[in-house]
């Protein structure tokens, strides 16, 4: 099982942080989930449209110049390449979808970003490269949601 955003101390509504000050995702100028996007799993869905959420905790460390904030982007993903693409990976495999192994690749492809990113992090790369990747992941992701994970649609 994946673990939730809220388990980075985030609030879907709204980001509390330790100067007790909130940060209102309405404010944030990002890609936002469309129900659209669904592909009728609701476990799946809920993982896909948390990754949308991404955005706005990548918009809220740039605003506070905040590195420790890409630490929780980080171990957040590092946590949903594992749990997230094995739930997905499961699911195709018991249904012997035709695409399987294509999306596989892909989800490898994903991990290995994930890894880098937590190299550039652990060898206190300069913020702004490690931003400019966490933003580029995650453009990709929300694509690959959106394109490639939309054919998993109606698989349960």
């Amino acid at each position: 099982m994946i673990v939730p955003l809220a388990f980075f101390n985030i609030n879907r509504d709204s980001y509390t942080y330790s100067e007790g000050r909130k940060y209102d995702k309405l404010n944030v100028m990002s890609q936002k989930w469309n129900n659209n996007f669904e592909i009728g799993h609701s476990e799946i869905d809920h993982h896909h449209e948390e990754v949308f959420e991404v955005t706005t905790m990548l918009d809220f460390a740039i605003e506070n110049n905040d590195r420790s904030e890409l630490n929780k982007i980080i171990k957040y993903l590092e946590h949903y390449v594992v749990d997230h693409f094995n739930e997905e990976e499961s699911l195709m495999q018991k249904h012997n979808f035709n695409g399987y192994h294509d999306h596989k690749d892909e989800h490898d492809i994903f991990t290995d970003l994930v890894k880098e990113l937590r190299r550039l992090y652990d060898e206190n790369i300069h913020t702004t490269h490690i931003i400019l990747k966490i933003r580029k992941f995650t453009d990709q992701l929300m694509h690959h949601i959106i394109t490639t994970d939309s054919k998993m649609s109606g698989l349960h």
